[in-house]
C-alpha cells in the first residue's frame, strides 16, 4: 500500500521517497526523503531548527561537518522539489534558526483508498525519521563522487610529450586550488601526488569516478589548451578548447580555470565558488618566473627547494603584494624546517612571517591560512591561534588533503582522538596514497590506545609503502603494547635488515639490544641536525631509562620540536606522566591553550 501525498505540484510517496509530476517520478536518496519527511512532519509554517535537522540525519554522532553537510542536502532537496532559496514555494531560509515549509500539504482524495489507510499514511511520515535513526549508520552516509585532475600534458607539434613543462604544472596547481574550494560533501578532489602514484599504479579508474584531462599545444602565435571530463568507462562527459595568447598573463590564465569549473560543474553536480579576480597581476615574463618556481618546489631536492626559493624571492622583488608567491616561500619555509633541525626555528620564523603577510593581503586565500596554522601548532605550540587559522583557511577550501591532516595533528595534540581520527580518514579520502597521511593514522590509532587497530593499519600500510619508517615504528609501538615482543623484533630486524637473531634471549632483551645500538647511531644524527630530540627521548623512555627520556624530552622542549605537541597521548611517554619533571615540560609546552569550546 503506498501514500501518496501532494506536497505543492508533486505528489510525495512517503514511503519510497518518490516525487511526481506529469509523469516525470525522481526518487530522493535516504537523507533527503527523511529530511522531506520531518519538515512535513513539523506542519506548514512552523519552524523547524538546524540542530533538530542535525539530530534526525546524523543520529551517531560527530561524522562530518554538520553547517556543510545539512546545507549540502538542503540545497539537493530545494533542487530535486525545484525550489528557490531566494523566492521559495516549497522550503524558507530563517537566518541563523531553521527552515520553515511554505508549501501547502494534502492528501489526494482517492476512492479506492480507505480513510483509515490515509491516516496510517500520515503516520508512516511520522516514523521516518525514526526509520533512518535506526538503520543508517556513519558507513551509510553519502559519498561524494571522486575527480582526479590529471597531470597537463604538454605537446610539441610532432606529438611528443613534454613532461616537466612548468606552464602545464601552473595551471594544473591553479585548477587544484580552486576545486579545493568546492564543498567535501559535494565532491572529493584527489590530491596530485596520489592521482600520479594511481596513474603509475594503473588504478585511476577504480579509484576516481571522474577525471579531468588537459592538453597543451603550442602553434607559432599561440598556446592551445584543450579540457576533456571522462567517467570511470573513459567516455567523454565534456569538452572545451581554449586559447592563451602569447603576452596573456595571470588574469587570462584564471579566466580559463573559471570556464572549466563552470563547465564541469552541472555534470559533477557541484557548486562552483566564486574565483576573485588577482589583486596583482604579473607581466608575462614573471608569470614564466613563478610557473618555473612552482616546478622547482615540486622537486624533492634541496637544492631544487632553494632554488625555488630564489625565484619566488625575485617575484617578490618585483611584486612584493604578490600572494601566491608569499604562500609558496612559506610552505617552502615550513618544509626546510621540518627537514633541517639545525636552522629549524629561523625557517618556522620565515614561514610564519610569509603567511602573515599574505593573508593580510589577501583575507581569502586559504592556502595562507593553512601554511600559517602549521607554523602556529608545531612551532609556536599556539594551538588557539592554530585552530583559528585551521577553521578560515576550511571556510574556504574544505577540500584540501593537507589541511584535513594538519586539522587531525591539532585534534590529535588535544587529545581528541574521535575527532583526530575523523580528519585523518578525511585526509586520506583525499589523498589516499600519501605515505605521511597513512602513517599518522596508524599513529593516532596508537596515540587512542587502539592498539589491535593500529596494527591492522600499519600493518596494511606497509604492504604499500613498505619503507616507511614512521609507519613501521608505528606498527612496532602498537605490538609492544599488546606484547608481541617476538612479532616487533621482525620488525626491527626488519627496519635494521638483521639475517639472524640469537635463539637464547628473549625477544624484549634483543630488541632492547638493538633500541641502544640504534640510539648510538642517532645521537651522532642528532649533533649534525639530522635526528630530532624527541625521537631519541622515545627511545630511552621505550628503554625505561627515565632520566636519559627526560633529559632529551628537555633537549626537545629548548629545540622547540614540533612532535612535544603530541607528548600528551605518546604511549611511549606513559611512563613518564606521574613524573614532576615530565609535567614540567608539559606545561611549558601547552601553556598556551586558550580553547573556547
Amino acid at each position: 500500500m503506498t501514500t501518496l501525498i501532494k506536497v505543492g505540484k508533486w505528489h510525495y510517496n512517503s514511503q519510497s521517497g518518490e516525487l511526481s509530476h506529469k509523469g516525470r517520478t525522481i526518487r530522493l536518496p535516504n537523507q533527503q526523503h527523511a529530511l522531506l519527511s520531518l519538515l512535513i512532519q513539523n506542519g506548514n509554517g512552523s519552524l523547524t531548527t538546524r540542530e533538530s535537522i542535525i539530530a534526525e540525519l546524523w543520529p551517531q554522532g560527530r561524522v562530518v561537518e554538520y553547517d556543510q553537510s545539512l546545507n549540502a542536502c538542503m540545497r539537493k532537496l530545494r533542487r530535486a522539489l525545484e525550489d528557490d532559496s531566494q523566492n521559495p514555494e516549497y522550503i524558507e531560509t530563517i537566518a541563523g534558526k531553521g527552515y520553515r515549509f511554505v508549501a501547502a500539504v494534502s492528501t489526494p482524495p482517492s476512492k479506492s483508498i480507505h480513510p483509515f489507510y490515509l491516516v496510517i499514511g500520515l503516520c508512516i511520515i511520522l516514523l521516518v525519521g525514526l526509520f533512518w535513526s535506526l538503520t543508517n549508520k556513519k558507513e551509510t552516509l553519502f559519498e561524494p563522487p571522486t575527480l582526479a585532475v590529471m597531470p597537463i600534458v604538454y605537446l610539441q607539434n610532432e606529438g611528443r610529450v613534454i613532461e616537466t613543462s612548468s606552464t602545464a604544472i601552473a595551471l594544473r596547481e591553479e585548477l587544484l586550488a580552486q576545486l579545493s574550494r568546492v564543498s567535501i560533501d559535494q565532491l572529493t578532489v584527489l590530491a596530485p601526488n596520489s592521482v600520479d602514484k594511481l596513474v603509475n599504479n594503473g588504478d585511476l579508474t577504480t579509484k576516481s569516478a571522474y577525471q579531468l584531462v588537459g592538453t597543451m599545444r603550442r602553434d607559432p602565435l599561440n598556446l592551445r589548451v584543450d579540457f576533456r571530463l571522462t567517467n570511470q568507462q573513459q567516455q567523454q562527459l565534456w569538452s572545451e578548447s581554449f586559447v592563451w595568447s602569447n603576452g596573456a598573463g595571470m588574469l587570462a590564465f584564471q579566466n580559463m580555470v573559471k570556464e572549466v569549473i563552470l563547465g564541469v560543474s552541472p555534470i559533477l553536480a557541484i557548486t562552483p565558488a566564486d574565483i576573485a579576480a588577482p589583486q596583482i597581476v604579473l607581466s608575462p615574463d614573471y608569470v614564466l618566473l613563478y610557473n618555473d618556481a612552482l616546478y622547482l618546489a615540486g622537486q624533492s631536492t634541496p637544492e631544487q627547494t632553494h632554488q625555488a626559493i630564489e625565484k619566488f624571492e625575485q617575484v617578490l622583488a618585483s611584486y612584493p603584494y604578490y600572494v601566491p608567491a608569499m604562500v609558496q616561500l612559506a610552505k617552502l619555509y615550513n618544509t626546510l624546517a621540518s627537514s633541517d633541525s639545525n636552522d629549524q626555528a629561523t625557517n618556522f620564523e620565515k614561514a610564519a612571517s610569509y603567511a602573515n603577510k599574505a593573508t593580510q593581503q589577501d583575507s581569502e586565500s586559504a592556502e595562507a591560512y593553512f601554511v600559517l596554522a602549521y607554523s602556529e601548532l608545531y612551532h609556536d605550540w599556539n594551538f588557539a591561534a592554530s585552530r583559528a587559522s585551521i577553521d578560515k583557511g576550511l571556510s574556504i577550501a574544505p577540500n584540501n588533503g593537507f589541511a584535513r591532516s594538519l586539522n587531525a595533528a591539532w585534534f590529535a595534540s588535544q587529545a581528541l582522538m574521535d575527532e583526530a581520527m575523523n580528519e585523518a580518514n578525511l585526509a586520506r579520502r583525499l589523498d589516499p596514497l600519501s605515505q605521511t597521511v597513512n602513517a599518522d593514522l596508524c599513529w593516532y590509532l596508537n596515540f587512542a590506545g587502539q592498539y589491535a587497530k593500529a596494527e591492522r593499519e600499519c600493518g596494511a600500510i606497509l604492504v604499500i609503502e613498505p619503507q616507511s619508517m614512521w609507519t613501521r615504528l608505528g606498527l612496532v609501538e602498537s605490538l609492544l603494547q599488546q606484547q608481541k615482543h617476538q612479532l616487533a623484533l621482525a620488525q626491527y630486524a626488519s627496519l635494521f635488515n638483521i639475517q639472524t637473531l640469537p635463539d637464547e634471549e628473549t625477544s624484549e632483551v634483543t630488541i632492547n639490544k638493538i633500541v641502544r645500538q640504534w640510539l648510538t647511531q642517532l645521537l651522532s644524527g642528532y649533533e649534525k641536525g639530522q635526528i630530532q630530540a624527541y625521537m631519541i627521548a622515545a627511545l630511552f623512555s621505550q628503554l625505561k631509562d627515565d632520566e636519559q627520556a627526560i633529559h632529551w624530552l628537555q633537549r626537545a622542549y629548548e629545540d622547540n620540536n614540533g612532535f612535544l605537541v603530541f607528548m600528551r597521548v605518546d604511549p611511549r611517554f606513559k611512563s613518564l606522566r606521574h613524573l614532576n619533571s615530565f609535567k614540567s615540560i608539559e606545561r611549558k609546552v601547552f601553556e598556551n591553550i586558550k580553547i573556547t569550546q
